[in-house]
This record gives C-alpha cells, sequence and structure tokens, in this order.
C-alpha cells in the first residue's frame, strides 16, 4: 500500500500564512484554553490578508516616489498613515526611524 503524502495545513487552505506555526504559538502563549480545528486557518488568514493590504498601499506609495523601486519602512508607515482603517488599527504601533538614530 503506497503512503499517502501529507498534505500541509496552509497549502490545504490555500493560505502562505503557515497556519501550524500560528496554532502553535497560540497554544504555547496559552491566549486560550480551548482551541478550535479552524481558529488557527482563520487567523491565518486574517493576517495574510492585513499584511497584503499593509504592503499593496505600501507599494501604491512606492510607485508615486519614482526614485525608489523597493518597499521603505518610510513607505510602510506613510502608508499607514495615509489610510483610515490601518490608521485605527496602528494606533498603538510605534515605528523606530533607523535613519536619524546615529
Amino acid at each position: 500500500k503506497p503512503r499517502r503524502r501529507r498534505i500541509r495545513k496552509h497549502k490545504r487552505s490555500g493560505l502562505h500564512f503557515p497556519v501550524s506555526r500560528i496554532e502553535r504559538v497560540i497554544r504555547k502563549q496559552k491566549y486560550a484554553l480551548r482551541l478550535s480545528k479552524t481558529a488557527p486557518v482563520y487567523l491565518a488568514a486574517v493576517l495574510e490578508y492585513l499584511i497584503s493590504e499593509v504592503l499593496h498601499v505600501s507599494y501604491n506609495s512606492v510607485k508615486q516616489d519614482r526614485r525608489r523601486k523597493l518597499i521603505a519602512p518610510r513607505h510602510i508607515k506613510e502608508a499607514i498613515k495615509n489610510d483610515k482603517e490601518l490608521t485605527v488599527l496602528f494606533s498603538g504601533v510605534t515605528f523606530v526611524d533607523r535613519r536619524n538614530s546615529q
């Protein structure tokens, strides 16, 4: 009988974020006493969506700045500042500017 190959949870759910790692963090940090099978998949999907949204808005900021071709931390900061929903979501986050730290 041939062995069936295991399919990773993130592949099965069509995500890029590692569902198993997110599940492990939730269990290890004890964020919840009980955890359903779909909770880590849902959380991975939400995180993946948020990151893709931030990167998309940051990429649009880079396209406007014709001198640059890479997304820099300041583009991410600008993008979050210019988007109302992301501003609310990241209201408690402090961005460190490493350019002026020397």
